[in-house]
């Protein structure tokens, strides 16, 4: 029998790859997030920015590569800090690397969302934005999981989410369904499927 280890498939950045591909390619295109993206920053150019769940940086490489054009265009700075997290510290190295441009304006912490922010060091009242690509459905309990994350948010702050929610869709149940972290919940009706409901 042929058995494909998860560990070579990482290492190979495969599955890293194919989701960054077919999850967050619409942020770069998408010009109403970028025209959101670009007036919260206009009005704030020295915006603290927490992306949480950010490992396979997808959603990041778009935000930045946005936010890159955005000051190349004005000339002006257009952020003052990005705070990179992700649950694991296996992708913060790889992140590092990836995104040495912007290296005096960003952080690399491991956070996870299943334990209270403040527990692991981070500062409440802190971060002017939040961006989460795809990771709310992942947590044990959305709803004590929001209410710990908002301890982090200035007053007045955005929170920018992507999110699959479309439950019956067998495009998003079965490729990711099969892993084991798309089933961390213990919420009732997330049983059958984690698509985050509307």
């Amino acid at each position: 029998m042929f058995r494909i280890r998860k560990a070579t498939l990482l290492n190979k950045n495969l599955v890293l790859s194919i989701l960054e591909w077919a999850l967050f390619r619409f942020a770069s295109r998408d010009d109403n997030f970028r025209t959101l993206l670009d007036l919260l920053l206009h009005e704030n150019p020295t915006l603290r920015i927490l992306e949480v769940g950010a490992g396979t940086r997808g959603i990041t490489s778009h935000i930045l590569s946005t936010l890159k054009g955005f000051e190349a265009s004005t000339g002006g700075m257009r952020f003052s800090e990005f705070v990179f997290t992700d649950k694991s510290h296996y992708f913060l190295e790889g992140a590092q690397n990836k995104f040495q441009a912007f290296a005096r304006r960003m952080a690399f912490k491991t956070l996870n969302l299943d334990r209270s922010p403040i527990e692991q060091v981070f500062v409440k009242i802190s971060y002017d934005l939040v961006i989460a690509g795809c990771v709310l459905h992942a947590t044990r309990d959305l709803k004590e999981m929001l209410s710990d994350l908002r301890l982090l948010l200035k007053p007045g702050v955005h929170v920018l989410y992507l999110e699959v929610v479309v439950p019956e869709s067998v495009i998003t149940n079965f490729p990711f369904g099969v892993l084991p972290g798309w089933w961390s919940s213990f919420e009732k009706y997330w049983s059958l499927s984690l698509v985050i409901m509307e």
